[in-house]
């Protein structure tokens, strides 16, 4: 009878163990995932306020290239529409290159981020 409660004590034990260690393993995989979450919310937010902020300097860079080409050409037709025109070849190369551009380059950074085992392997922006 002694051995019967010795190996139950025992089977008790190694239950508990590893109860604990899956808490402890749970714990560490939510962790991670918050993390890993976090910096990619806090990458697309920095890259949302940049992409605003490139935009408004755009427009106002491409209206005073449009006025400087329409004082130089006597007629605020042409300097508009030669800057509409740039904008519309610079369009159509990014929708023929947006693979190489935009699609590949985003997938790989989404992969790099979760995909990292060490949170210390992720690059972080310290030189910038």
């Amino acid at each position: 009878m002694h051995a019967k409660e010795q190996l139950a004590e025992q089977l008790g034990e190694a239950y508990g163990f590893i109860s604990e260690m899956l808490d402890h393993k749970v714990e560490e995989v939510k962790l991670a995932a918050a993390e890993k979450s976090a910096l990619t919310i806090s990458k697309l937010l920095t890259a949302v306020i940049m992409g605003i902020l490139a935009i408004i300097m755009a427009i106002f860079g491409l209206i005073s290239l449009a006025f400087l080409l329409a004082g130089d050409m006597q007629t605020t037709a042409r300097g508009f529409g030669i800057v509409a025109l740039i904008m519309l070849v610079l369009l159509v190369a990014v929708f023929f290159l947006r693979r190489y551009i935009i699609v590949n380059p985003t997938v790989t950074k989404v992969i790099e981020l979760f995909f990292s085992e060490d949170p210390k392997e992720i690059p972080h922006e310290q030189g910038k």
